[in-house]
């Protein structure tokens, strides 16, 4: 998987070179993550965070495109939970990552731009952030680190005078949680690997002149409970896991195109 990251961030690169259409990015989303047990739930972050990045796009056909969205997101939100014991806490989750897609999209009529089209559009792509519980009240915090490989599928619609509409399902293929529990008193820390579910994602956006374009989204992860890990901690043995957990962001961004 790291040869997959190293790809895409490779594409980041290289492609913004090549590419015909060329933007930066910026903005801003309201963010939730939940996490479960069964039905209970065990916490909830929520808050906003913050982008930039850089798109890119190429039509080698009349009815192809392909593109790169690269982002770099980050942020303080608010922790409402409980500590390992059970008991209610409160502090904030500092977040830094980054993600790159690369995306194809099939439209069925030859002009791009033609009011009333549709299109297919297939993406892959690489999501990796940094997720920080900040210590309070007596409680340490500690690290997280994520790294998602996932795609999505979906349908694009040009309604004419610049705008446009996409959605579709959004399903993870690979997922890696390291989990810095020596900060804590355990010996090492422990790798899980959540369990990837469906999800959903939507995009409009809107062209306000050649330059500038604006537009709101919604996107999603799902992961179902990991597998246990053991772990040792003061002579004692302890199974951690990954609960159920669900990512939505709901945001707003600018594009400046060169």
């Amino acid at each position: 998987m790291r040869q997959f990251a190293a790809g895409i961030l490779l594409l980041s690169a290289v492609l913004p070179a090549q590419a015909e259409q060329l933007a930066v990015t910026f903005g801003g989303e309201y963010f939730s993550w939940r996490e479960y047990d069964g039905s209970d739930k065990l916490l909830e972050e929520t808050g906003l965070r913050h982008f930039v990045g850089l798109d890119a796009a190429s039509v080698p056909a009349s009815n192809w495109v392909y593109g790169l969205r690269s982002r770099v997101y980050l942020g303080r939100v608010a922790y409402d939970g409980q500590t390992q014991s059970g008991t209610p806490h409160t502090t904030d989750t500092d977040y830094l990552g980054w993600t790159a897609e690369l995306d194809f999209t099939h439209r069925f009529t030859s002009t791009v731009a033609a009011p009333g089209s549709w299109g297919l559009t297939l993406s892959v792509g690489y999501d990796s952030w940094l997720r920080s519980l900040r210590d309070n009240a007596g409680v340490s915090g500690y690290d997280e680190r994520y790294d998602v490989g996932f795609g999505r599928l979906g349908a694009v619609y040009s309604g004419g005078n610049g705008w446009s509409v996409q959605g579709g399902v959004k399903l993870p293929f690979y997922t890696s949680e390291s989990v810095g529990l020596t900060r804590i008193g355990f010996d090492s820390d422990p790798t899980l690997k959540p369990k990837p579910d469906y999800s959903l994602y939507a995009t409009v956006s809107y062209r306000l002149n050649p330059r500038w374009s604006m537009g709101g989204y919604y996107d999603s992860y799902r992961f179902r409970a990991s597998d246990g890990a053991p772990v040792t901690g003061g002579g004692s043995l302890y199974s951690v896991y990954q609960p159920k957990s669900q990512q939505d962001t709901v945001g707003f961004y600018l594009n400046f195109r060169f």
